[in-house]
């Protein structure tokens, strides 16, 4: 079972009924925290290495492997002799993909792929076809960490199959057939829908930059996915998605789907998606009947979202639990900021608490829309039980409070940039706890973007 703690500051507006949501949601980040917050990770990764293994394509599988001098060149070899505690370096150059397979760390001793030291995110992996292939696979692993590589020109980025308590961080992911990251059950790609390996658990995105999905079909050009959309069942759970920069995707920029629980979404920022339908951030909006989710959606930065066919919006959810909090939105092509849309089964998992957002609408759009249908075939009665409270919007929607243009910064058109990055525009001159607080979300990107050290090599 799921352990559920008591959140220490439960907001006293909500009544002891509807109080489990927040209580279930700081369940899970406390269950994140266990598996190891990034500031662990760091730590770990650092101080936990037995040996380093160097991995060159100048390199020779008879050499030790123990120093740049005397590189491997296989990376099967490389995988094969890795072992809890070793970091294996990859040098500069273009490499065919990399496959990861039953490899089993410790949280004291986890096994890290990464670029050399001082050449981050020069070590490249692609199948040379963005119809085929996988740059990177992990597959049935446990305390596996993929770190500052580089995927290319591959139908997909990385891949995290039936994993545990392992991390992608800091990878450079770009112009590729399909979606970039991906973490789920394994299963069967023949048609027959089986799964063939447990649900990924215990698992965290973070500090990667996206660019480029959908390159070859742009539907399927999702930036980050968790789950399985094919067929049900797929129960991942406890991810972390955090500090990520994406554009120039062609589809969702982060997408979780129904079955996934205790998903936490913070600190992202989502620009220049052009997509068909669904919305930049979307949660289980396919109409499926799932347990509680327990989704956190926080502190994300969304804009500049392109309609290519049907409606889109920013953040749409389709079930519940959910918090949505301190999230900034605008430049949403003829869409909503936020849409919930009335596509929830489960009278359980219903609920949902926007707060302290700020959200400004496509042109003729409403900034929140609430129990908005969605595909006609996927439409169901029952209703989200939606609470809205300390939120700015342009038009006032769902009873937020209407913004009023000389409380911010400016300006609030392209990326916003008010002198201190994209959204910056939207930061309050004097934050009271209405809206989003710009610097909080900015303190928690610089934590990914000032570009901490890789582990050194021994």
């Amino acid at each position: 079972m799921r352990r559920i703690r008591k959140l220490q500051n439960a907001d006293n507006r909500w009544s002891s009924s509807r109080q489990f949501l927040v209580v279930s949601v700081w369940a899970t980040m406390c269950g994140l925290l266990e598996a190891g917050s990034p500031a662990d990770w760091e730590s770990q990764s650092r101080s936990t290495g037995t040996g380093t293994i160097f991995v060159s394509l100048k390199g020779n599988d008879q050499n030790s492997g123990d120093s740049p001098e005397k590189s491997l060149k296989s990376l099967l070899t490389a995988v094969q002799r890795a072992r809890p505690g070793d970091v294996v370096c990859f040098d500069a150059g273009t490499y065919p993909p990399l496959r990861i397979v039953d490899k089993k760390g410790t949280r004291e001793k986890p096994i890290v792929f990464q670029s050399f030291p001082g050449k981050e995110r020069a070590a490249t992996f692609s199948s040379g076809r963005r119809s085929a292939g996988t740059g990177i696979s992990v597959e049935s692993c446990e305390y596996v960490e993929v770190r500052n590589l580089r995927v290319t020109e591959s139908q997909k980025g990385i891949d995290c199959w039936s994993v545990s308590n392992c991390a992608v961080r800091g990878n450079l992911l770009e112009q590729l057939g399909q979606e970039a990251i991906h973490v789920g059950r394994k299963h069967t790609n023949d048609g027959t829908k089986q799964f063939t390996g447990p649900a990924s658990h215990h698992v965290q995105v973070l500090g990667n930059k996206i660019q480029g999905t959908g390159k070859d079909k742009e539907q399927y050009g999702e930036g980050i996915y968790i789950g399985t959309g094919a067929f049900g069942g797929d129960d991942t759970h406890d991810v972390l998605i955090e500090g990520n920069i994406l554009g120039d995707i062609s589809a969702e920029g982060i997408e979780l789907k129904p079955g996934t629980h205790d998903l936490v979404v913070r600190g992202n920022c989502i620009f220049n998606t052009h997509h068909r339908y669904n919305a930049a951030i979307t949660v289980a909006v396919e109409g499926v009947s799932s347990g509680n989710g327990n989704y956190l959606i926080e502190s994300n930065l969304v804009w500049d979202v392109k309609k290519l066919e049907h409606s889109v919006a920013g953040i749409g959810l389709g079930h519940g639990n959910a918090i949505l909090r301190n999230n900034i939105v605008w430049s949403v092509q003829n869409g909503a900021g936020i849409r919930v849309y009335q596509t929830f089964k489960n009278p359980q998992a219903v609920r949902i608490v926007i707060e302290k957002n700020s959200v400004s609408g496509g042109m003729g759009a409403a900034a929140l829309l609430l129990n908005d249908g969605g595909p006609r075939e996927l439409q169901t009665s029952l209703k989200a039980l939606v609470q809205v409270s300390n939120t700015f919007t342009n038009d006032g929607s769902a009873g937020t409070a209407v913004a009023a243009t000389d409380l911010f910064r400016g300006p609030f058109t392209g990326d916003a940039d008010g002198g201190a990055g994209a959204g910056s525009g939207f930061a309050l001159k004097n934050y009271r706890g209405i809206g989003a607080d710009y610097k909080k979300i900015k303190k928690l990107l610089d934590e990914y973007w000032r570009q901490p050290p890789a582990r050194s090599a021994k």
